[in-house]
């Protein structure tokens, strides 16, 4: 990749790397290093763990700080709503990650770069290569800019009602792992659409919703699998 095309990148992100050897490292996936036959013997994996965690303690000093009336529950669903794949891949697309990683020719084929999962692990691997280019203060800089808007604009009627957020809480306490939301079925003329959208946790259908907006039958949906997820814990 040329310096012109990540210099475009470190625009978008509102970083300029020292070592640009992170930035390379926080974009490879690990299908691009296993093709390689050995030129390349580094990828993204540790990065994308230790950015993780960098993430969840910046977020959670950023909403501890604005929300002193939440109660720890609350801050919870908070941090849940705004760390998780689904944000973090609107935030990767935002910076047009996808058009940045090194990927191996068969996740290549496969979509990759649109792919959610590979995007958001990205988007906490350079979190973390910011962090161990120039420290935790600039992290936490950058990330503030990144959340800002999100984090000042929820309320706690917003997120009682973000049944997302609470799906996404309950799926990764118990099965470690995300929820993801696919469309199944997009109905009706441009003006007056409507949405089906499942509910899915590994390769099991949890539950489907509608809605006039993706959005909305995501929220539809989430609200019906917490109903069927609170009454499997009870039985």
């Amino acid at each position: 990749m040329n310096n012109k095309k990540l210099k475009k990148l470190e625009e978008s992100i509102g970083y300029e790397f020292e070592n640009k050897d992170l930035l390379l490292t926080a974009l490879t996936h690990k299908s691009y290093t296993y093709e390689s036959s050995g030129r390349v013997d580094y990828d993204n994996e540790k990065l994308e763990f230790l950015g993780d965690s960098v993430l969840s303690l910046v977020v959670s000093d950023l909403i501890y700080k604005k929300n002193h009336d939440f109660s720890e529950g609350q801050l919870s669903k908070l941090r849940a709503s705004l760390i998780n794949e689904y944000s973090l891949n609107n935030i990767a697309q935002t910076l047009n990650l996808g058009d940045y990683l090194f990927l191996g020719k068969g996740e290549e084929q496969t979509g990759g770069r649109m792919k959610s999962s590979l995007l958001s692990n990205a988007y906490e691997a350079i979190l973390a290569a910011i962090y161990m280019d120039k420290g935790f203060e600039t992290a936490y800089k950058i990330i503030k800019e990144h959340f800002n808007e999100s984090i000042f604009t929820i309320s706690p009627t917003k997120l009682n009602r973000d049944y997302k957020s609470q799906v996404q809480e309950r799926i990764h306490k118990i099965h470690k792992s995300n929820p993801n939301y696919r469309i199944v079925r997009k109905r009706g003329p441009d003006h007056q659409q409507v949405f089906e959208v499942e509910l899915v946790v590994g390769k099991k259908r949890i539950s489907m919703g509608k809605g006039s907006s993706k959005k909305e039958a995501e929220q539809d949906a989430a609200e019906k699998g917490l109903k069927i997820l609170k009454k499997c814990d009870t039985e």
